[in-house]
């Protein structure tokens, strides 16, 4: 394309400080396999090398006659490559490639050709930190999704509106309903209407990264009720995040526990009056037993 005999990209390791080919085009017959382009030792003088130490372009305009292409001058000859440019390639500053491109004129990449390449170079560079940029997201996104789904507490999100935008595992297994039935739902459709009545949702009052704590009475998709506690949050998107946890048998073992309580108060007061009346009927029967004795 556009006169040009082999284009090639190669893979730059920092550690190594060595060139691996991973595409390539055009006429190659082996020889990007065995250009082992490197930034130390002699082959460190070539084209590739240099290009990657200084982190500019390095053009070679003869290769019959540029002692940089002494290693594989005969090589590139046999071929019918005569002159050459090496542009280095940078994500977030740092190279990682580069990219070879041989023309069968001498002396072609000048003036035009050159300022094209540079910015095809930038122009690739700013891809590949997309895609890099990319990458990290889905990475991140992947391992929120993980942790999201892995979780023992509900966890949902829903939108300003209090519509339902995604709950993990634990959420559905919570309330019965699956992900796709919850999202045709408000949070106001889960929440009974008694405690409703007592406790009327107030979105609008959840601030950005302040948590609000709250039980509520929730109705499972059988008609059963289960009692929550959800600390809730606004996402920078103006989302709400929620993370709510069953406090049902917590609340019926303190409901008992409170009973017992109770119980256990009343006894404590009906042994102290069976004592004090214990007190003066003693008195009184050992009374009565004297009397029976005169």
């Amino acid at each position: 394309v556009g006169g040009l005999k082999l284009a090639w990209l190669g893979s730059f390791d920092e550690e190594s400080g060595r060139v691996t080919p991973v595409a390539r085009a055009g006429l190659d017959e082996g020889y990007v396999d065995a250009v082992n382009a490197t930034v130390e030792g002699p082959r460190a003088a070539g084209p590739t090398g240099r290009a990657l130490v200084s982190g500019e372009a390095s053009y070679v305009d003869d290769i019959a006659t540029d002692e940089r292409m002494a290693p594989w001058r005969e090589r590139a000859l046999a071929r019918g490559y005569a002159s050459s440019a090496t542009l280095p390639l940078r994500v977030g500053g740092r190279l990682v490639a580069v990219l070879n491109i041989y023309s069968p004129q001498r002396a072609f990449f000048r003036g035009g050709e050159r300022r094209l390449l540079e910015e095809l170079a930038e122009d690739i560079c700013f891809t590949l930190e997309r895609l890099d940029a990319q990458a990290r997201l889905a990475r991140a996104e992947q391992a929120y999704r993980s942790l999201f789904e892995q979780a023992g507490d509900s966890i949902f999100i829903a939108d300003a509106h209090g519509q339902y935008l995604d709950v993990n595992a634990a959420g559905e297994t919570l309330v019965g309903y699956s992900r796709e039935e919850l999202c045709r739902l408000k949070l106001t459709d889960l929440i009974t209407p008694e405690d409703q009545a007592r406790a009327p949702l107030h979105l609008e009052r959840i601030e950005l990264a302040r948590r609000t704590h709250a039980e509520r009475v929730l109705r499972r998709k059988d008609g059963s009720v289960v009692q929550v506690e959800i600390a809730a949050s606004r996402l920078p998107n103006g989302h709400v995040l929620g993370i709510a946890r069953d406090v049902t048998e917590r609340n019926q073992l303190q409901a008992r526990l409170v009973t017992a309580d109770r119980l256990s108060a009343v006894g404590t007061l009906a042994a102290g009056v069976a004592h004090e009346i214990n007190n003066p009927l003693a008195y009184v029967l050992l009374n009565l037993s004297l009397i029976a004795q005169h």
